[in-house]
């Protein structure tokens, strides 16, 4: 991958990024951060119904399933947010073993191409 093509990914990342601090704000603002002041999505003014997916899945954003009524759990959201940096070296880890392992390869090719 390019040099550009790594900035193409991270600026997508930002902006998903950005879109789920958007979310989530606007479920602050709507005042949706518990289950009795639950509101509906158009209520709370959600576009980016993909980023209410994911933090749905997290458990941040939560589902009434009697009214369909959307709350932010903050608790949630802190727990969440308190992992990210351990996934973020764990995966750093597997990318970092991944390269050794290419490099490794390289070289026993080249060692073996030089014979």
């Amino acid at each position: 991958m390019t040099a550009g093509g790594g900035a193409v990914i991270a600026a997508v990342a930002a902006a998903r990024a950005q879109r789920v601090r958007d979310v989530m704000d606007a479920f602050r603002l709507a005042d949706a951060t518990a289950p009795d002041r639950a509101r509906s999505l158009d209520e709370i003014g959600i576009t980016a119904p993909a980023e209410v997916a994911m933090l749905s899945e997290a458990g941040i954003v939560v589902q009434d399933p009697r009214t369909g009524a959307w709350w932010l759990s903050e608790h949630a959201y802190v727990a969440h947010r308190d992992q990210q940096p351990k996934k973020a070296i764990r995966v750093l880890l597997v990318f970092i073993a991944i390269a050794l392992v290419i490099v490794a390869a390289g070289m026993l090719a080249l060692m073996k191409s030089a014979r």
